[in-house]
């Protein structure tokens, strides 16, 4: 195939733009959608009752965990940085964190905050395509704790009210079980991958034009191949993790006088975020709201105390990214993430 024959095929750049435009008016509309039937599933006056009842201890309890969580973000997010020339000390990552809850507050939970993370530590000038794929990792091994938390329970401790949930979801959350497997075999098997490389390679020489530059990144995968030892302990950290957020779940249970299993928290804070994570809508609004209203309602403590718990959580969603504004307008930025790395290492830093 020519480059002529390449650019023929692809999409005219007006139109992408078109494409990228109509993006965020189709979440908007899908969000809308979400939130018309959370209003025919609750009462407006039974949950403006149960708003005044929150108890406001347990949610700034449920708040505390849920920053606490984020210094574990940010060490799985330093331990993932070791293979590549990136290197940011824990508190810029913390601070970085924060920072992305403001810009991806209206964007999709995960590809929002990827983007800016993405940006604040590569400063678009080093280890752009390895971060990348450091972050990539990171949302994996995090998925991969989420889907576990939520087939888990839902094969072993499966209750009747949601028995028709596990008929619907149990297949989607196997095949994702299957995908992320033969991700990690990728970078686990240095033979598999050297196999996957050479395929990639052949086919690279085929194509020009963006699929033959985007084939020609995966070299960047050879630092993390076989590094047992960072996947691991991010992988510990995603249990952390998930550990805060089941806490932070929980607390907000309590914060609206709600008792539930331990297990039944577990599997539904990972099921929410499992859903939410999909970008569908405006940074899970609507989604997540009706999700909790509907399992509420299944276990018999009303829709709209379920809609109030989805309320809460985006209203800490809502105050880290306000907390995020402030220090965005009062950061300077940091020079390129790879210098302190190459101090560090003794090295002289590397490549995009």
């Amino acid at each position: 195939m020519t480059i002529e024959e390449s650019d023929r095929t692809e999409v005219p750049a007006g139109n992408q733009k078109k494409i990228r435009r109509r993006i965020p008016y189709l979440k908007i509309i899908v969000s809308l959608l979400f939130f018309i039937l959370l209003f025919k599933m609750i009462d407006v006056k039974s949950l403006w009752r149960a708003i005044w009842g929150v108890r406001i201890n347990p949610f700034f309890l449920s708040y505390a965990i849920m920053v606490l969580g984020e210094v574990l973000i940010a060490l799985r997010l330093r331990v993932l940085m070791r293979p590549t020339v990136l290197w940011l000390p824990i508190r810029r990552l913390f601070r970085i964190g924060f920072i992305a809850y403001f810009y991806a507050i209206f964007l999709p939970g995960g590809i929002g905050q990827i983007a800016a993370k993405w940006y604040k530590v590569t400063q678009n000038r080093v280890g752009r395509v390895q971060f990348l794929i450091v972050s990539i990792i990171e949302k994996t091994l995090f998925l991969l704790v989420t889907l576990l938390c939520v087939g888990i329970p839902l094969i072993l401790f499966s209750d009747p009210e949601t028995a028709h949930l596990r008929t619907v979801f149990l297949p989607i959350i196997i095949l994702f079980l299957t995908i992320e497997g033969m991700f990690f075999l990728l970078l686990f098997s240095r033979p598999v991958y050297r196999y996957v490389k050479l395929l990639v390679t052949s086919l690279q020489a085929r194509f020009s034009g963006r699929l033959g530059k985007f084939l020609g990144h995966f070299s960047q995968l050879d630092p993390f191949i076989g590094q047992w030892r960072t996947f691991f302990s991010a992988g510990l950290l995603s249990v952390g993790v998930q550990l805060f957020i089941l806490i932070r779940i929980g607390l907000l249970f309590l914060a609206v006088d709600v008792e539930m299993p331990l297990v039944r928290v577990l599997w539904i804070s990972s099921f929410i975020f499992f859903i939410q994570m999909m970008p569908i809508s405006l940074g899970g609004l609507g989604v997540r709201e009706s999700a909790f209203a509907y399992l509420f309602h299944l276990y018999g403590f009303g829709a709209d105390v379920g809609a109030l718990v989805g309320l809460l959580f985006f209203a800490q969603i809502v105050l880290s990214a306000m907390i995020g504004g402030v220090l965005e307008l009062t950061d300077r930025g940091n020079e390129p993430a790879s210098k302190g790395y190459a101090h560090e290492k003794g090295g002289t830093g590397g490549f995009n």
